[in-house]
């Protein structure tokens, strides 16, 4: 999360100069973008800043990206993006500048390409005001606060008279899924299985599916372990390794249960088969825990 001169990283404040401050969960729980504080003026390989956001991936649980920032970089706070997803704010303590970080510019889960999107000058020219007007790394209220428990409640309010018509123009502009982020990062799904017998048929069954989700069910022959990460699955890694067996989907019901019925191959007695579910569905895909099975 912080950074060497030269680069290097998982190193001790001694070593990097550098403290993480303000640690904010986008309100999908898709990202968490980290301010870090330089003690020197000093740039840093990666950023070109003695400052920057590292952006960590929720679905790796890795800093995916280091994105230059202002010096004295603070304060973050996650605002809704025109469209769907969301941007982080960054203050800082020795400039006078609002930084617009976007995680994810190209919408396809992988945050590698997170960039600077927009810059906003704090300095209102206000009487009396000197060079350090608008400095300070202040907090960000970013509004409308967007985050689960925040935003549904402000929507409860529209059309009742009671917010303004500013505000009713702000929630206008919110998609679905900034409406009511709760989950947007994705069910947690739990597999089961009927006990495999070479030669019959098994149902594998998923619980906490969204209604309606397609649930795709794979296989493993090789065992569990880091698989790889996908876009289409919002970058989320697979909990088997590859190759990987598509067994099929199935539609969850009303009750976010899936079930797929499926062959199990004569002559496979004795066989470890290592199994997960997964919904892909970009930001907000989901998987279930790995299962190993033996073939009775």
């Amino acid at each position: 999360m912080t950074l060497a001169p030269d680069g290097a990283v998982a190193l001790d404040l001694f070593h990097t100069l550098q403290v993480p401050i303000q640690t904010p969960v986008s309100p999908d729980e898709r990202w968490v973008a980290t301010a870090v504080f330089s003690l020197t003026t000093v740039p840093r390989a990666a950023t070109g800043t003695a400052d920057h956001v590292a952006l960590i991936d929720t679905s790796t649980n890795e800093v995916v990206a280091f994105v230059p920032a202002p010096a004295g970089a603070h304060g973050v706070n996650w605002g809704p993006k025109l469209g769907g997803g969301y941007y982080a704010y960054v203050t800082a303590q020795h400039a006078n500048v609002l930084t617009v970080i976007d995680p994810d510019p190209n919408g396809d889960g992988d945050g590698h390409d997170a960039a600077v999107v927009g810059t906003t000058l704090l300095a209102n020219g206000s009487p009396g005001a000197g060079v350090t007007d608008g400095v300070g790394g202040q907090g960000v209220k970013p509004l409308p606060l967007a985050h689960d428990g925040w935003i549904q409640e402000t929507l409860a309010l529209s059309g009742t008279g009671a917010l303004s018509a500013e505000v009713e123009g702000w929630l206008a502009l919110l998609t679905d899924e900034q409406k009511n982020p709760v989950g947007e990062h994705g069910h947690e799904l739990t597999l089961t299985l009927d006990a495999l017998s070479a030669g019959s048929i098994a149902d594998l069954a998923v619980v906490g599916a969204a209604p309606g989700a397609a649930v795709f069910y794979a296989a493993s022959l090789v065992g569990v372990g880091a698989g790889p990460c996908f876009p289409v699955l919002g970058g989320l890694c697979v909990d088997i390794l590859p190759p990987f067996i598509l067994l099929g989907s199935a539609a969850a019901g009303a009750d976010g249960v899936a079930v797929l019925s499926v062959p199990v191959p004569p002559g496979t007695t004795s066989i470890d088969v290592h199994l997960q579910a997964l919904v892909p569905a970009g930001a907000a895909s989901a998987k279930s825990q790995a299962v190993t099975a033996t073939i009775q």
